[in-house]
């Protein structure tokens, strides 16, 4: 059975993450505790939100746009994703991957 790690990064294109500037060349971290949302399939709509405690929301790298990005940011929330290191056919990136790197079929999940 092939393995996946899972990897999350900030997505931001600018140094303002959780309402504030960060230096350029340093990672943000979350604080101990810190309330935080995790969105699979579909991006939230800006209600969802405006309506949640949550100060860290983790979405689909590829699947939201950019100005939801910068609606979390406006409200001074921190936008992180997850980012899946198997192959997955359906990804805009799933042309990169060859023969030789996709390992074996995982239990479950057939095309990947």
């Amino acid at each position: 059975m092939r393995t996946s790690i899972l990897l999350l990064i900030v997505l931001s294109t600018t140094n303002v993450v959780y309402g504030r500037l960060c230096p350029a060349g340093t990672i943000w971290q979350p604080s101990p505790g810190m309330p935080w949302k995790w969105q699979i399939g579909q991006s939230p709509s800006t209600s969802d939100i405006d309506s949640t405690n949550a100060q860290m929301i983790d979405l689909d790298m590829f699947k939201t746009p950019q100005l939801l990005i910068d609606y979390i940011h406006s409200k001074g929330k921190a936008m992180i994703c997850y980012i899946d290191t198997t192959y997955e056919p359906n990804r805009p990136d799933s042309s990169l991957f060859t023969d030789a790197v996709k390992g074996n079929i995982i239990e479950g999940f057939e095309d990947q």
